[in-house]
């Protein structure tokens, strides 16, 4: 029996800026040639399942700093994604409202004391080019994209951009990328795509993303 992942999209679920503001957004220098290839999803948790619950950007907030502190550590370890939608949900403006921003989760990864608060800014990307900069450099990426149909159930795990009927905004795990796309974590469980990842082409990319959003220096330790 096919699994109807379509359940666990929730609307409204990511929430987007009215307007991306040009304070805080990290930038690939021209002079940026980086690796054709870069795929950091050894380093990522098994895929949890968020069921209905609006909290994909916290999911997606815990997936990113897993996969980090994996690299950091040395050893893999699981965060509660809860906590930091509750502490999102305090800062974001709609304490009642379901959702958040992906800027809110990452800021609860600071609060929670995961990350050096003194060392670590909150950053946004609003392209390809520097979304693979930032991961070349700093390494994951949460990034929110407008889904479609297309999504529930992607053929052989590839999301190609057709035309199915638009769904929304839904947060995701960006770990890893080369020519013809990037890799992404869903928090829709190890059953959905392959094991929990999907491959986005960059046509897909390119209809979809709305932004993406990380910390920097969060490697600075990593040898």
């Amino acid at each position: 029996m096919k699994k109807d992942f379509s359940k666990m999209f929730v609307p409204g679920a990511l929430k987007v800026p009215a307007k991306l503001s040009a304070k805080g957004v990290l930038r690939a220098p021209k002079s940026f040639q980086g690796p054709k290839e870069l795929i950091l999803s050894g380093y990522c948790t098994p895929a949890e399942n968020q069921g209905a619950k609006p909290w994909c950007a916290a999911y997606s907030a815990s997936s990113y700093a897993e996969n980090l502190k994996w690299r950091i550590r040395g050893f893999r370890s699981e965060i509660d994604p809860e906590p930091i939608y509750r502490h999102a949900k305090s800062i974001d403006g709609d304490p009642d409202g379901d959702g958040t921003y992906l800027e809110c989760a990452l800021d609860a990864l600071l609060e929670k004391r995961l990350f050096d608060r003194e060392l670590c800014r909150v950053k946004t990307v609003n392209s390809l080019s520097d979304l693979k900069y930032a991961i070349h450099r700093y390494g994951v990426c949460v990034a929110g994209f407008a889904i479609t149909t297309e999504w529930y159930n992607p053929r052989n795990g590839v999301i190609r951009g057709n035309k199915a009927a638009s769904q929304g905004g839904h947060a995701v795990t960006v770990c890893g990328y080369d020519e013809g796309g990037v890799v992404i974590l869903n928090s829709w469980g190890r059953e959905y795509g392959k094991n929990g990842f999907v491959y986005v082409t960059n046509k897909a990319f390119d209809d979809q993303f709305i932004y993406g959003a990380l910390l920097t220096n969060t490697l600075s330790n990593l040898n």
